[in-house]
């Protein structure tokens, strides 16, 4: 083996071409021939099963396509026709320097200020100066119509005095004295001519001492 090659150098060296002696290319798989009788009853198999189908072409011609072939031919000639003297403008057009001038307008709106949207609220402590105000106006001007109306008689049945025998002079002297500042703002009120007496006057002022004298932390205690 090594004289053969010896051999062939000497021979490439005198410029001498032999024959490529190289492996052909392709080669018979081992057993090929053993299996080419079931190969080709396969094949023999799938000819038998394409010819038991049906022979339908895949696409069908409509009735009548070649009657009316010349006059949908000449249409669509008149179309193209139509289309061809058409102007080749396009419908909307890009204004000059648009995409140059697109990144500014778009930061523009975004750093836009929006204007805020005032709302007109109340203070917790204007409502509740409010809401005290309107309690003690409605307590004191059904105080005053009570204190001005005029004075019921007690009818003489005895059932009045009956009531007071049944009342002791200790529970008497004890409803006095825990009662005191009424009765004596109560003889006040009836002292009072009716007449003479403004009564939404005599309202607003006692209201404004009312409110001033009360503090903001009363308020907020009389709230919580």
């Amino acid at each position: 083996m090594k004289n053969r090659e010896q051999i062939q150098d000497e021979l490439k060296a005198l410029g001498v071409q032999l024959p490529d002696s190289s492996p052909p290319p392709m080669e018979i798989p081992e057993g090929y021939f053993d299996e080419l009788p079931g190969f080709l009853l396969n094949e023999i198999h799938q000819n038998s099963f394409l010819a038991s189908l049906a022979k339908q072409p895949p696409f069908e011609t409509p009735p009548g396509y070649f009657d009316n072939f010349s006059s949908s031919l000449n249409e669509a000639i008149r179309q193209e026709a139509f289309l061809d003297t058409l102007p080749k403008n396009t419908t909307y057009e890009i204004p000059a320097n648009y995409f140059d001038q697109l990144p500014a307008q778009i930061s523009s709106r975004l750093n836009r200020v929006e204007p805020a949207i005032q709302t007109l609220t109340f203070s917790r402590r204007i409502i509740t100066r409010l809401a005290l105000a309107a309690t003690l106006l409605l307590f004191m001007g059904i105080s005053l119509k009570v204190f001005l109306l005029p004075a019921h008689t007690v009818s003489a049945t005895g059932s009045a005095e009956a009531k007071l025998a049944g009342i002791s002079d200790e529970e008497i002297n004890h409803y006095l004295i825990q009662h005191q500042a009424e009765i004596e703002s109560n003889l006040a009120l009836e002292s009072i001519d009716a007449s003479d007496l403004d009564v939404q006057k005599l309202e607003t002022e006692i209201l404004d001492h009312t409110l001033n004298s009360i503090s903001d932390e009363d308020l907020l205690n009389y709230t919580l």
